[in-house]
């Protein structure tokens, strides 16, 4: 007898579209986690609201962006990596504010007939929201109207307020993607939570003999760096170039920056104007391929943004037997135990880490080879069997 099918509802602002600029270079971790819970349960069948600024004919003037909106919002639906992406416009403020519940409301009611219709047609049997603001205040809604059961994954979970608090209470269970200090503020709650990392691409994680050959002549060779990101002003590239400068003269280094993003030019004119141009090299964009290869070849990760959810490239540099130094109470902050792993940091003290992990190469081997063990932890299949769980339990 055949099983009976969990259509999970997913509402989110994070889906990769080139009909919106700024998410062209979107993360497609949503559709990763559709494809690697499927591999284990084909019963579990995942359908995409996606949330959008709502715009009219005269916002679609101002910019390129509201135009897209604007344009955008006119269809019920696109396609994205070959889903069907359904699509709400809801009123959302660039900040959070005390009355955000008045327009978040009015933004339903406008979008009534449109949100009747989608879930008509998707008959969703639990919802998954991804963030605690609009997304969850979205899911409660459709939870009251419709009873369906709703879980929310605690993206933005910064500041909280009554709002966010009224809309978690109803939620059937809150998913958070690293143990910090917003996880801990949720606890208080008295809803259950559990914490479900990004998982992590079997291609980045090394052989055993291959980590050991990585290690072997790691004293005697100069220190690799390497940062991969979206270079975006809070991902703190710009930081970390500045302070390598500081001691460029005291450690022989190479530092190699994997990444695309509006700060390329400025960067790349820093480079050059502190004369770093055969220490530092802009790499640009590659493949997720030549990103594992290029971590496996390296010997420590730098990243020193601010604010980050997750940051599954920290664990991918772990699986590549390349321990990390990050930002502390931030991302993977938490999940991972400091100087044991990888290495956490303020943003004036990370250059001390370098420097003292370059004298003592024994230690930085002994991290390497932890952190590799302690990946194992983010395997996807780990992290799917979890997402079953929670979607069976929770089920309508």
């Amino acid at each position: 007898m055949e099983k009976s099918k969990i259509r999970v509802l997913v509402l989110t602002i994070i889906i990769p579209t080139d009909k919106i600029s700024k998410k062209k270079d979107e993360n497609d971790i949503l559709f990763v986690t559709e494809d690697k819970v499927n591999q284990l349960n084909s019963n579990i069948i995942f359908t995409y609201l996606f949330i959008i600024p709502r715009a009219n004919f005269i916002f679609s003037f101002l910019s390129k962006k509201w135009n897209s909106y604007y344009s955008l919002q006119k269809n019920e639906y696109f396609f994205s990596y070959g889903r069907k992406i359904f699509i709400l416009p809801q009123i959302i403020l660039p900040k959070r504010n005390s009355f955000r519940k008045l327009y978040f409301n009015f933004g339903l009611f406008l979008s009534k007939k449109r949100l009747d219709k989608i879930i008509k047609e998707l008959k969703p049997t639990i919802i998954h929201a991804h963030n605690v603001d609009n997304n969850a205040f979205i899911a409660k809604w459709i939870s009251k109207k419709y009873k369906i059961p709703y879980i929310v994954t605690t993206r933005e979970a910064k500041n909280i307020d009554q709002i966010i608090v009224n809309n978690l209470k109803s939620a059937k269970c809150l998913i958070s993607l690293s143990k910090n200090e917003e996880y801990d503020n949720l606890l208080h709650l008295g809803i259950p939570c559990k914490i479900i990392p990004h998982g992590i691409d079997d291609t980045f994680y090394i052989e055993e003999v291959a980590l050991q050959n990585k290690l072997e002549n790691l004293e005697l060779k100069k220190l690799k760096l390497l940062t991969v990101c979206r270079l975006l002003p809070y991902k703190h590239v710009e930081l970390i170039i500045n302070k390598l400068n500081e001691i460029k003269d005291k450690i022989d280094f190479e530092y190699r920056i994997y990444g695309d993003g509006p700060q390329f030019i400025q960067l790349k004119l820093l480079i050059e104007e502190l004369g770093l141009i055969d220490k530092i090299v802009l790499q640009g964009r590659v493949s997720n391929e030549e990103i594992a290869q290029a971590m496996r070849a390296s010997d420590l990760f730098i990243l020193m943004s601010y604010p980050e959810t997750f940051g599954r490239v920290f664990v991918e540099s772990m699986a590549s037997g390349t321990p990390f130094i990050g930002q502390e109470k931030t991302g993977i902050y938490g999940l991972i135990e400091d100087k044991k792993d990888s290495f956490f940091s303020t943003p004036d003290d990370f250059i001390k880490h370098i420097q003292k992990l370059n004298a003592d190469r024994e230690y930085l081997k002994k991290v390497s080879i932890q952190a590799r063990k302690t990946a194992e932890i983010f395997k996807w299949e780990n992290v799917a069997r979890d997402l079953i769980d929670i979607y069976t339990l929770y089920n309508k």
